[in-house]
């Protein structure tokens, strides 16, 4: 019987280790005292990363008189990849949350550049990802309760996680399998202002000062993921504007892709 003919495959490219880019947004922020539109000189940011992947090879045993292929324990760690980015936008109050929540003040605002830096590794199942994000320059304005305000708002996180029964085929961890996270984050000049909001002031723009995370998840079917989420978080204390409380929750997550 002859041999079946072969199977035409594409071998999926490596990509490039440098990646950079710029870009332009049409943004709400706008300067003091002018109207709201597209300002393609201050309505824009730039990107650029590096990221690199190591593949182990066995290791041979020919040293010890021996041809079986054996793993020495680095090999625990492997493959392994790691990823850097650091990125600038000229408008950080044009992010979501920023952007909503300080929609009345963006015209005293004005513009206020960010910029964010990020790594990103894993080292066979584990992974580990560290972020910060903010602004450069201090946001000034007056709140609803004639407050002057002078905040610089960032934030930063780390997370680690670990895959379950990990195999070199896995592409990314918590794809498949049984996996397990744990991450901690920080915020400063995040205790939020006071808005006149039908005739009530109320805090807004406020993010926990602190939050500790704890999560478990499990693909117990071809695409479908359960999740079980641990969440403790402290507010600002009351000398900064804040309530000075802690709270915490427990949160499932169901998830199916088809």
């Amino acid at each position: 019987t002859p041999p079946p003919t072969p199977t035409l495959t594409t071998p999926t490219p490596t990509p490039p280790p440098f990646h950079a880019g710029i870009y332009l947004y049409n943004g709400d922020t706008h300067d003091r005292g002018s109207r709201r539109g597209w300002r393609t000189d201050k309505h824009l940011g730039a990107t650029l990363g590096y990221r690199t992947k190591v593949n182990c090879r066995p290791y041979h045993g020919q040293e010890r008189g021996d041809n079986e292929p054996r793993l020495n324990w680095l090999h625990f760690f492997c493959p392994g990849s790691i990823e850097f980015d650091v990125d600038f936008n000229r408008s950080v109050f044009d992010s979501r949350f920023l952007e909503f929540e300080y929609r009345k003040f963006l015209g005293q605002i004005g513009f206020v550049p960010g910029m964010a830096a990020s790594v990103k590794a894993t080292l066979g199942p584990v992974g580990l990802i560290a972020e910060w994000n903010g602004a450069i320059n201090d946001a000034t304005f007056t709140d609803d309760l004639g407050r002057n305000v002078d905040i610089r708002p960032s934030a930063w996180q780390v997370s680690l996680n670990y895959q379950f029964d990990w195999n070199p085929s896995v592409t990314a961890i918590g794809a498949q399998g049984t996996y397990f996270a744990i991450g901690y984050s920080e915020s400063q000049d995040l205790t939020g202002v006071k808005r006149d909001i039908g005739g009530e002031l109320t805090r807004v723009g406020f993010v926990p000062k602190r939050r500790f995370l704890v999560d478990a998840g499990e693909w117990v079917l071809d695409g479908l993921r359960v999740a079980v989420e641990y969440s403790l978080i402290w507010d600002y204390p009351k000398n900064e504007g804040g309530t000075g409380n802690t709270a915490n929750g427990v949160f499932t997550i169901l998830t199916y892709e088809w």
